[in-house]
């Protein structure tokens, strides 16, 4: 009888273990999305009423507005999904929206709510121009066709004014006052009204390119924008036009004038140009975006912005020498992600892409990377102290937490012990850096390109070129410390150091494909992924090989929290999942089919993944 029931409750302890088990099992923390990808915003329009209320106008009827001189963007409610052109404010409560099919809409709230007015036509608007609360014009047109619309009583009523024959679209027009205005449009059209458009006379603008927009500082001093980089200037109302340089072929969309000396334009591919003499010379900013800015407005000498598309806000405090985009990350895909602790990281992608979070992801503010060359790889060893590679050789360096990113490409030392310029190391078109690891805030390694490997002693100062046999790109770097690492890339290659790089030495690799990503627990146990593949080690690379796992996709990122526990992420959504250190793999549901570049975790237990369209995931 006692052992029966010895029997019994020995039974009863190993369900029970193994209840909780799998009880464990079932309740862990699941995968969630804590940033949905959002759709691509592609903005028309700005104009500020003071320094901190603004609004811009997109397509589908998305209205942005800011209350804090742009540092943060909230929407509001169109009632649309038309395409919205051109907004203006006449003060922080009273403004105009036009834009497709006709639509008009009108707020005295600042925008709390629109209202939209009759315009009696459902033409293109193009764009707007008031002079005071009851006094305004739009313009637009289509199927060949201008039109131009009046209202005397804040646009309670709109009623055509009639341009001179062959009037052509209109894209643009200005008023200096309630009698002087400009429209332009398509086949280098000009027209001029002194009578608030009761009549309108044609300029001879000397060209048939079609144009963008119009400015006027006084009563003598105007410019018109146009395709392929037009810009025109008169000195005498417009009765005659003049060429001014010929800086770019880009299309040139919207210029800004605050007085007769100082205005800016800005085009497509990301041109913005300044001039401070009146257009005698135009100076190009410097580049910071590949998107087109069709939208510009300058409150001062100093403070400025710009829209455009794929999500483009941009903003300036010294008068167009730099800019900060003011917009979220939009829907860029993000490559890489580095949490120092389960509230602060800081995320890399496309377009020259730096977001910062400190609230575990949720929100994602956008910091400025000076460039618009994607990124592959970020690197924090501190709350300051990080490092992100990307495109065209770059290597980019806070020490600050990301207030500010500085360029370390022109620290690379030539052969000859020189330091270089970042063009003496690009040896072919695909000149670009995929890792960066640093084991403490002094010492770290690049790779990237035709087995390019450099190294630093000093914090990314100065850049030593490292000798490894490789021609092919490197695509991973991981170092477990300062002497001992290990870098992978193209046809499955590994390579191993014990001396800081100064001599690199091939390990044998099973895979014949990109490796794609390598982490170490220690000095001897390892694992690697690529395409379909996992790698594993017991002896710091002597011997590789192939563990089975949940998945044949693509894997572009992996993480051990310890010898046993790890995670890999990859195509669409992929998670696969192992506590025996990759005998067996699981999947994991990540409740997506975004493609997931990088997982990331500062202390095995939160962990992060980042990928296509810029999702956040978190475990």
């Amino acid at each position: 009888m006692t052992g029966a029931i010895l029997r019994l409750f020995i039974s009863i302890a190993i369900i029970t273990f193994m209840m909780g088990c799998v009880s464990a099992e079932t309740h862990e923390t699941p995968w969630k999305i804590i940033r949905q990808p959002e759709a691509e915003k592609h903005f028309n329009d700005v104009w500020f009423a003071d320094d901190p209320n603004g609004w811009t106008v997109a397509r589908s009827g998305i209205i942005m507005c800011t209350h804090d001189g742009g540092a943060t963007w909230k929407s509001q409610r169109s009632g649309t999904r038309l395409d919205l052109n051109s907004v203006q404010f006449i003060d922080k409560n009273k403004g105009w929206i036009a834009g497709e099919d006709g639509i008009i809409l009108h707020t005295e709230d600042g925008g709390n709510q629109w209202i939209p007015q009759a315009s009696g036509t459902m033409q293109q608007l193009k764009s707007l121009y008031f002079i005071a609360e009851n006094i305004g014009w739009v313009v637009g047109g289509d199927s060949g066709m201008g039109i131009i619309l009046h209202t005397d009583d804040g646009g309670k009523s709109w009623y055509k004014q009639s341009p001179p024959q062959n009037n052509y679209e209109l894209q643009a027009v200005h008023f200096l006052n309630a009698q002087k205005g400009w429209a332009v449009g398509v086949f280098g059209t000009i027209l001029h009204t002194d009578d608030g458009g009761i009549t309108w006379q044609v300029q001879d603008s000397k060209t048939n390119s079609s144009l963008f927009d119009v400015h006027f500082a006084n009563e003598r001093n105007g410019w018109v924008v146009g395709v392929f980089g037009t810009i025109l200037y008169t000195d005498d109302g417009g009765a005659s036009w003049k060429q001014q340089g010929a800086l770019t072929t880009n299309h040139l969309d919207a210029v800004y004038f605050l007085d007769a000396k100082n205005g800016w334009i800005s085009g497509w591919e990301g041109t913005v140009l300044r001039t401070i003499n009146g257009g005698k010379t135009w100076m190009f900013q410097p580049g910071f975006t590949s998107s087109n800015l069709v939208g510009i407005f300058f409150a001062s000498d100093k403070q400025g912005w710009v829209v455009g598309t794929n999500d483009s806000i941009y903003n300036t405090n010294d008068g167009g020498a730099t800019w900060q985009s003011q917009w979220n990350m939009g829907n860029r895909t993000l490559r890489d992600v580095s949490f120092i602790n389960t509230s602060e990281g800081w995320a890399v992608g496309n377009s020259g892409t730096i977001a910062h979070t400190t609230d575990g992801g949720k929100k994602w503010q956008m910091q400025n990377s000076n460039t618009y060359n994607d990124l592959h790889n970020v690197h924090f060893v501190s709350a300051t102290d990080g490092w992100a590679v990307g495109d065209q050789a770059i290597i980019l360096h806070t020490d600050n937490g990301g207030k500010t990113w500085v360029s370390q490409t022109g620290g690379m030392l030539n052969p000859n012990g020189t330091i270089g310029q970042s063009g003496e190391i690009c040896y072919d078109g695909y000149n670009h850096f995929y890792g960066v690891h640093f084991v403490n805030s002094k010492e770290g390694w690049v790779v990237g390109f035709n087995g390019m490997v450099f190294h630093t002693t000093d914090g990314g100062e100065t850049w030593e070129k490292q000798n490894i046999d490789m021609q092919h790109p490197l695509l991973t770097v991981y170092f477990i410390n300062s002497q001992e690492g290990w870098t992978a890339g193209r046809e499955g290659s590994i390579f191993h150091t014990t001396d800081s790089g100064k001599t690199w030495n091939r390990q044998n690799s099973p895979a014949t494909e990109p490796i794609l990503s390598l982490y170490f627990v220690d000095q001897k146990r390892g694992w690697a992924v690529g395409f379909g593949d996992v790698l594993h080690t017991q002896n710091g690379g002597e011997e590789w090989k192939i563990q089975r796992n949940a998945t044949k996709d693509a894997l572009w990122s992996i993480y051990f929290a310890n010898a046993r526990t790890g995670w890999a992420v990859g195509v669409n959504g992929v998670i696969i999942h192992t506590t025996d250190g990759g005998k067996t793999w699981e999947n994991q549901s990540s409740n997506t089919e975004n493609w997931l570049y990088a997982i990331n975790s500062p202390n095995g237990k939160d962990l992060w993944a980042v990928g296509l369209d810029g999702i956040v995931l978190r475990k």
